[in-house]
């Protein structure tokens, strides 16, 4: 980077290591370049002290492909973390977001893609992967074998310098605000990384019936939702069948499709979905279990009882299952359009079926917070559009009933106690789909259950739904109509904190394998997409903040956060927890998101409400065993 002006020393870094059964990390060397200066240190763990070998005070910045590994390291060794991180994961996928790639969808994110993008050379896979291999296989080294892994941890540093540089010119120009933006997602991996070491405890006896028993409980499962005929004689879906429950419930203007032009059943579509449409709650949570196949793999539980997203290895070496592909994108950080996490189910067990949140159990001691900020989407929306109606919703602390009183579906009086059916069956689906771009036939479809004897009636009610809400939410129309025509007259969309996507036009089409294949953005895409994107620069700034204050974080989870604390200290830590959060969605929008609070004690279990059901029909099939005893 000599002659590129950037305001702090840049050191690349890279670290080599071995994942313990623990969960924890066994660091092999280390390599720092400063990027300036050129000047490269390496070191074997033994010539390591009790501080990095570099720079990490606030005059300098680490830069790392994936930041979050390094970070672990900085943990293993009980070392501090630098005061600024430069994740390249990050910027990449950041400046790639949305765009037409000349790699696989699913290869994103490694390292090679990143430099492939960028035109940078880089080594073969089957390089790396033989040097891997030889560092997995743990000590005694021979002088060769430093000299080959340090010539090898080097060149992840020396590559890393490559994709840096080439970012920083294009990304930074013309945006003074890049470096901080930059450095706030530095500082998320911070995060992923005390997350990765804190775990999630799990009760591990009742995981391991639950994997051993699977057929049964998969069984149980399908006949449950069989009344939906979704499932073939043999248990395989069937999504020509699903199409029509979908259409049916006049969703398919707004229900996101796969590549092939199939109603997506992907976690994180599907959850989003039934919020929307809560008559498929009991479905989704079956589907999403059955899915899985006729073989439950385990969740990667480390030895000492906590799930670790990217150890999933551990997992099956605990339960001595072999021959499985261990593929992990941990939390999955950015995967998402909007940059949310989007971890796979299959490893992250908040992201599964509600009625496996069950698992997780505090250890004797702690108990476990569950903190939700308060209808986050609906706030976001109500604030970024500056719609007055909308903040003073908001502001009142209930948002679905005022719809039903300016319609005439509800008296002025209603509340949760005497409307509260209809507010959650009715009101907040509508609500929350008219902000996804909901149509009235899908209204009236959602009020009425598609009876044909009332549907006339409801689609005239559900019209005049429509326009009220147009018309009382001007404001927040007109905000989504500007943010959409300058997304398409630009070609990108963006944050307050600086995430964005590339936008293409809608009507790019292009014909493949018999086809036609769309390759723009769809408006419904752009209608909440500004909404999502804020809420996952929220999270991130929560999280981040989190964990400099030292608290326990596990997971963030959609719009909340799940962490731990001390039984003794949890009021404080909680009221800490608290005003982080309000704190954080202050940063981004300029306006306080309030948070609601869940503690599970211990002897506990995290009982989600939309959970129950199903878990009663999992309790029965796994009825008379021991490992169900104290399960609350």
């Amino acid at each position: 980077m000599k002659g590129v002006r950037f305001p702090l020393t840049p050191y690349a870094v890279d670290y080599e290591f071995i994942p313990r059964n623990d969960g924890g990390l066994d660091v092999v060397c280390g390599v720092a370049r400063n990027l300036h200066t050129d000047e490269t240190r390496r070191r074997w763990r033994d010539e390591m002290g009790r501080a990095p070998f570099f720079d990490y005070g606030p005059g300098a910045v680490l830069v790392a492909y994936n930041a979050q590994a390094e970070m672990e390291a900085h943990l293993a060794m009980d070392w501090p973390f630098p005061d600024n991180v430069i994740c390249l994961y990050a910027e990449h996928m950041l400046d790639t977001n949305g765009a037409d790639l000349p790699v696989a969808s699913e290869a994103r994110g490694s390292l090679l893609a990143a430099l492939k993008c960028n035109d940078i050379p880089a080594r073969h896979a089957t390089e790396k992967q033989s040097v891997i291999a030889r560092i997995l296989a743990g000590p005694p080294f021979s002088a060769e074998d430093k000299l080959e892994i340090l010539d090898y941890c080097q060149q992840d540093v020396d590559d890393a310098a490559a994709l840096f540089e080439v970012l920083w010119n294009r990304m930074s120009a013309g945006n003074p605000h890049y470096l901080p933006q930059a450095l706030l997602r530095g500082a998320y991996s911070k995060g992923l990384a005390a997350m990765t070491r804190t775990g999630c405890p799990v009760n591990v006896p009742l995981h391991d019936l639950v994997v051993w028993k699977w057929p049964n409980i998969r069984q149980a499962l399908i006949d449950s939702v069989s009344g939906y005929g979704l499932f073939d004689e043999e248990g395989v879906f069937k999504h020509d069948r699903f199409a029509i429950v979908v259409e049916s419930l006049g969703a398919a203007d707004i229900w996101p499709r796969t590549i092939t032009g199939q109603y997506s059943t992907r976690s994180e579509d599907f959850r989003r979905m039934t919020a929307i449409y809560p008559q498929l709650e009991e479905f989704r949570a079956a589907y999403e279990a059955v899915a899985a196949g006729s073989s439950a793999a385990p969740f990667p539980i480390c030895s000492d009882g906590r799930l670790r997203l990217g150890r999933r290895e551990h997992g099956n070496n605990r339960l001595g299952i072999t021959g499985e592909n261990t593929f992990s994108v941990g939390f999955g950080a950015y995967r998402a359009k909007t940059g949310r996490n989007q971890p796979r189910a299959i490893e992250f067990l908040p992201a599964a079926a509600s009625w496996l949140r069950t698992l997780v159990t505090p250890p004797p001691g702690k108990a476990i917070g569950y903190f939700d900020y308060k209808s986050q989407e609906y706030g976001v929306a109500a604030y970024l559009s500056g719609d007055p109606q909308m903040i003073a919703d908001y502001a009142s602390g209930e948002v679905y009933l005022p719809l039903g009183v300016r319609c005439g579906l509800i008296p002025s009086n209603a509340t949760k106690q005497t409307h509260g059916d209809f507010r959650d069956k009715v009101l907040k689906p509508v609500l929350l789909g008219l902000q996804y771009g909901r149509q009235p036939r899908g209204i009236a479809l959602a009020i009425g259950g598609g009876n044909p004897a009332t549907y006339h009636h409801d689609l005239a009610l559900s019209e005049r739904i429509y326009h009220q809400h147009r018309m009382t939410h001007g404001v927040f129309w007109r905000w989504v109509d500007a943010v959409t025509q300058d997304a398409y007259l630009t070609g990108r969309i963006e944050t307050n904190m600086g995430w964005r996507m590339l936008v293409g036009d809608p009507m790019t089409r292009v014909r493949e394998d018999g086809r036609w294949r769309e390759y723009g953005t769809k408006p419904l895409t752009l209608l909440n997409w500004r909404m999502q994107a804020a809420g996952a620069d929220i999270m991130r700034v929560a999280c981040a903040a989190l964990t400099a204050e030292g608290v326990e974080v596990i997971c963030p989870v959609h719009d909340a956060i799940l962490f731990m604390s001390d039984t003794a200290y949890m009021t404080d830590v909680g009221n800490v927890v608290a005003k982080i959060m309000e704190r954080a969605a202050f940063t981004v929008l300029g306006a306080r998101i309030p948070v609601d609070r869940q503690w599970i004690m211990p002897g506990q279990n995290w009982r989600p409400r939309k959970g129950d059901k199903m878990w009663s029909i999992v309790a029965k099939a796994l009825e008379g065993h021991p490992e169900l005893r104290g399960v609350q």
